[in-house]
């Protein structure tokens, strides 16, 4: 990636750079005053209010140069220039680690997952190395996955959600006589999907066509 230093090789004018500088640090400066939780809500609105005004005049700044040097083009076509190639250059740069970063989890999830396995395969729940490490094979806490098979799932444990316009909303729970039900035509949106809380919860005592609850499975601990 291009050092920002290397914007020193381009004939970008100090008054240009500087206004660009600037207007980034007013920028920064609005954020900083947005997060701080060391002033009161007036003192806030005070420090916005100035730091708006600064950017204002920075931009008015901007907009004077440009009118006053646009037939000066090649500072501002460098900058331009430059400008977007770091942009495109950083983007790349943060998908690549952003792949880098999604291939190493996968790594270490199989790892995990084959250590599981020799693990239970052996018998053992806890492998002890030097110096205080170990593995230790522990059970997935919170609900046991819910399996589902929707094509032979009962209706009555399914639930379907319409978007209608507000005004037909209203009549209906006003009244709701069958006559004013909305067609199929008009509706809007229409989900239709496994009622998994109403599921689970019948699951305690009853069995459902087309759903279980699976194994919670384990995972591996390195301390």
């Amino acid at each position: 990636m291009t050092s920002h230093s290397s914007l020193t090789l381009y004939a970008i004018e100090d008054a240009l750079l500087g206004l660009l500088t600037a207007r980034e640090e007013l920028i920064e400066t609005d954020r900083l005053i947005e997060s701080a939780d060391n002033l009161s809500p007036a003192e806030r609105g005070e420090a916005i209010a100035e730091n708006e005004a600064e950017i204002q005049q920075v931009e008015k700044a901007l907009a004077e140069y440009v009118a006053r040097e646009i037939g000066k083009v090649d500072g501002i076509h460098h900058y331009l220039t430059h400008a977007t190639v770091v942009a495109k250059e950083a983007r790349a740069e943060a998908e690549a680690m952003r792949n880098r970063a999604v291939r190493i989890e996968a790594n270490v999830a199989r790892l995990k997952a084959l250590c599981c396995d020799v693990m239970a395969a052996a018998g053992k729940k806890r492998i002890d190395g030097t110096a205080g490490r170990y593995l230790l094979r522990k059970g997935n806490g919170g609900l046991a996955p819910l399996v589902v098979q929707e094509d032979i799932l009962p209706e009555n444990f399914r639930d379907v959600t319409v978007r209608v316009p507000k005004q037909w909303w209203r009549e209906l729970l006003a009244s709701l006589p069958p006559e004013e039900m909305p067609g199929e035509s008009t509706i809007v949106t229409l989900v239709d999907e496994s009622a998994n809380a109403r599921i689970r919860e019948c699951l305690k005592y009853m069995e459902i066509p087309g759903a279980h609850l699976g194994e919670r499975g384990e995972h591996l601990e390195a301390k």
